[in-house]
């Protein structure tokens, strides 16, 4: 009976003894010490769980895993699952196997009879080695009823430029080789949204990916997002490759790290990037991330924790700032971290879900040291994991033999295009109903962002440049700096929508500092808008100018803007401040602290104060009552006693007198509501 590219290793014959004569064994793990001597027939399927360049396979009775996999580090699960990966590893010597042999990891062995050199050292010399399911996969994994297929790949440090460490080609027919193996397997992936890993930085990598696709398939098949990089830094980046005619992107590309790192470790390491799907107009965001390198290392754990705290603060703001329009967020990427790593964790906690577990949980990303494990992860939003129609690792590359890498021979397959598995995952869009507030009415509005711990609900937009805006733990607020790239910078802090539907009046107030550049030029640099139809990108949005106060270098000032009508009405207002730098000479830096927004809802029309059953508003043209503020105090004067009761804009009493009729309070800079008695005014004290 033929099976299917089963072939057999031949051994030396060192006896006439049949498999009858032999005593037969099942391995699971247990010591063959006692067995020293004997020649033992396994009755049982082995799996092929590593292998050496010198004549010896490593054999168990299942595929290993990684115990960090199964269990916390310093747990008695973990010790546990380390233990069993100890014991459960035999040494098999094999005298004409070497690792060019196509063995694949994964692959099985019947019916191995051997002598027990050790407790669990074989040498095998008296009958065939049989190796079997040895068949590599050639069409990417099923992944569901999906309408886009999103490929996670790790590309090995695909580098065109290949001199120097970064690469691992080296040399120009090492680099030829590569790249025509990696285009056999992503044009074998026929994926509509590739997030790629470990390429080179600058644009000729990516040119070379998208360019060498629309060669292998049609032109214009494929493009890249531009990240506006335009740098060879030391570390390799993530990038996007997609289908135009499946999928655009929205938004602008998001830095988790800023991109005042762009010559530092992890600017290029972590991008989100929102699509929408041209089929059904449906949009999601997709996020693709390489963290530091060395799983199950204490030593760059906290690098690692460093990856993912960025990553999720940044999802964070966006969410609640609802920059993206949609909650369906899509996690990717080599994390190089084991399945029970606090980084893995800390998704979990943070409240996303691991599509590997839920559609592939006995899989795995990654081979080393005869274990599996996952080094790649697919994580979700909730909302989103109801449209993961599946996920897959496809083992075209963990489980093959190193003599199939373009450095170690001629062969010019997709297998082994590089050390990681690419990850397939299935979208199926679709609009979910979300819950709908309870109409209570209009809610005045009292915002207050400090900046002191982080963006908070602002977000950045990095239009053109290598800087962006960024928080400062050193100073507490948000900053931007145009010094490290010197070429038209045009970068925007937004703040959240504010809803002026029903609004009477509303204000902000913030606090700033400049210094460096020319200080005349300060003005023309540093901008203040607000705009009440921005959606995606700020070229799109009508935007009403307001002149920027002020001060000497490095001296704090506070500015207030009352909104003139024609931004009332509207139900999604953004405050922005835009940085703009298009000369060398004069870079200045702009910091930015302690924002407040403010609003009144529009009221009905006055009641007769003289009607004790509808007391309602004072009309202040008809009394003797002045509110208003003069250096930095309240005044209040009427001809009639009655209480005073002060509020700030969130609406925490401030203060409080009975019986007034002339009062002076001295009060913080801001906007304050003030009611006396039935009357009720909004003042600005400055």
């Amino acid at each position: 009976m033929k099976r299917a590219l089963t072939f057999f290793i031949m051994v030396l014959l060192a006896t006439e003894a049949t498999a009858a004569e032999r005593d037969t064994i099942v391995f699971n793990g247990d010591t063959l010490k006692g067995n020293i001597g004997d020649t033992l027939f396994f009755d049982q399927t082995l799996y092929v769980c590593g292998r050496t360049s010198s004549y010896y396979l490593y054999l168990s009775y299942e595929r290993q895993r990684e115990p960090e996999e199964l269990a916390q580090r310093g747990t008695p699960a973990y010790d546990s699952a380390l233990t069993k990966f100890n014991n459960g590893i035999l040494k098999v010597y094999c005298p004409y196997f070497k690792q060019k042999d196509t063995i694949r990891l994964g692959a099985t062995v019947k019916n191995l009879v051997g002598m027990i050199a050790g407790p669990r050292y074989i040498k095998t010399y008296d009958t065939y080695i049989e190796i079997d399911n040895n068949t590599r996969p050639t069409s990417r994994p099923d992944v569901g009823d999906a309408s886009l297929i999103v490929c996670e790949a790790n590309l090995e440090h695909y580098c065109p430029d290949w001199s120097g460490s970064l690469s691992s080609a080296q040399s120009d027919t090492d680099y030829q080789r590569q790249h025509l193996k990696l285009m056999k397997a992503l044009v074998n992936i026929d994926a509509d949204i590739y997030a790629l890993t470990e390429l080179q930085p600058g644009t000729k990598a990516l040119n070379n990916i998208t360019d060498g696709l629309n060669e292998m398939t049609q032109p214009g098949r494929y493009a890249f997002v531009d990240d506006k990089d335009t740098q060879i830094v030391k570390n390799v980046k993530v990038a996007f490759v997609y289908r135009p005619d499946k999928v655009v992107p929205v938004l602008g590309l998001g830095f988790p790290y800023g991109t005042t790192y762009q010559e530092l470790t992890y600017h290029n390491r972590e991008y989100v990037q929102a699509f929408e799907e041209i089929a059904t107009g449906e949009r999601f965001v997709l996020s693709m991330n390489h963290f530091k390198a060395g799983a199950g290392d204490s030593t760059t754990m906290n690098s690692r924790m460093a990856n993912v705290k960025h990553l999720v603060d940044f999802i964070d703001i966006q969410l609640k700032s609802n920059y993206y329009r949609d909650d369906d967020v899509l996690i990717v990427g080599d994390m190089n971290s084991f399945m029970k790593e606090p980084p893995i964790l800390y998704f979990d906690n943070a409240g996303f879900e691991n599509q590997l577990t839920k559609y592939a949980p006995t899989e795995y990303s990654y081979a080393y040291e005869k274990k599996v494990e996952y080094l790649d992860y697919v994580f979700t939003t909730p909302s989103m994991s109801a449209q993961i129609t599946g996920a897959q690792p496809y083992h075209i590359n963990a489980d093959e033999s190193e003599i199939y890498h373009y450095s170690n021979g001629e062969d010019t397959t997709m297998y082994r295009y590089a050390d990681h598995d690419p990850i397939i995952i299935g979208l199926k869009l679709f609009s979910q109903p979300k819950p709908q507030p309870v109409d209570t009415g209009c809610a005045a509005i009292g915002f207050v962002e400090t900046f002191k711990d982080n963006f908070g609900d602002f977000y950045p937009v990095s239009v053109t440049g290598a800087a962006s805006w960024l928080w400062s733990a050193t100073d507490s607020c948000a900053s931007v700096n145009g010094y490290s790239s010197k070429e038209n910078e045009e970068d925007w802090l937004l703040s959240p929508y504010f809803n002026l539907s029903e609004t009477d009046s509303a204000w902000f107030t913030f606090e700033h500092s400049m210094g460096y550049g020319v200080d005349t030029l300060w003005p023309e640099r540093c901008r203040l808008f607000v705009s009440a139809d921005y959606k995606d990108d700020p070229a799109d949005a009508t935007w009403t100018e307001f002149p920027v106060k002020t001060a000497a270098e490095w001296e704090w000032v506070s500015d207030t803007v009352v909104l003139p009508a024609q931004l009332l009405g509207f139900d999604s207002v953004v405050v922005a401040f835009q940085y703009n730098d298009t000369a060398d000479a004069d870079i200045p830096v702009w910091y930015v602290r302690n924002f407040t927004f403010g609003s009144i809802c529009s009221e009905k029309e006055p009641e007769n104060p003289n009607n004790p059953d509808h007391p309602g508003i004072a009309d202040f043209d008809n009394t003797n009552l002045l509110i208003y503020s003069v250096y930095n105090q309240l005044i209040v004067k009427s001809d009639i006693a009655s209480e005073l009761v002060v509020f700030d804009l969130a609406g925490r009493e401030v203060a409080r007198r009975s019986d007034v009729t002339d009062c002076s309070l001295r009060l913080p800079h801001g906007l304050y509501i003030v009611r006396f008695g039935n009357a009720v005014k909004k003042v600005l004290v400055n």
